[in-house]
């Protein structure tokens, strides 16, 4: 897990973000080969109240810092088009608050709830980006010297 001035990362890649699904396309309808894994690390930012409450720089800071290929950011009130630009990730989804090195497809009946991520042409993974609520927090309620 990195740290930015109060600020976490969750730098679980590969499993923060929902994958839903791997599909890859073949070259011709009946194409037996198997295809190479692809790997692509997610992750999940919560950037806190829109990154107001720090320096914007040290959140895009952490965002390279990631070393992810796809970022779900959390409360990102809006920013997710200005935090793409500044750290120099070419595509970002605002209806999901994703953040991308690849190619974003929004497919059709997705209602906002999933992005397509495409990492090779012809290759998706579905990615939901899920922000869990903060209360009722968990530690709280875990009993001591039971």
């Amino acid at each position: 897990m990195l740290r930015t001035r109060g600020l976490a990362i969750a730098a679980v890649l590969g499993a923060v973000a929902t994958c839903l699904a791997a599909t890859p396309a073949p070259a011709q309808p009946d194409a037996r080969e198997p295809t190479a894994p692809v790997l692509l690390k997610v992750g999940t930012f919560n950037i806190e109240y829109g990154g107001t409450v720090i320096d914007f720089d040290q959140i895009v800071q952490g965002v390279r810092a990631s070393d992810a290929d796809v970022l779900g950011i959390e409360e990102a009130w809006g920013n997710v088009p200005r935090l793409a630009r500044e750290a120099g990730w070419p595509y970002y989804s605002v209806r999901t608050g994703v953040i991308s090195r690849y190619p974003l497809i929004d497919p059709p009946g997705s209602r906002g709830r999933y992005v397509f991520v495409e990492p090779l042409p012809g290759r998706v993974v579905a990615v939901q980006n899920v922000h869990l609520p903060s209360a009722p927090y968990g530690p709280n309620h875990i009993v001591r010297g039971a």
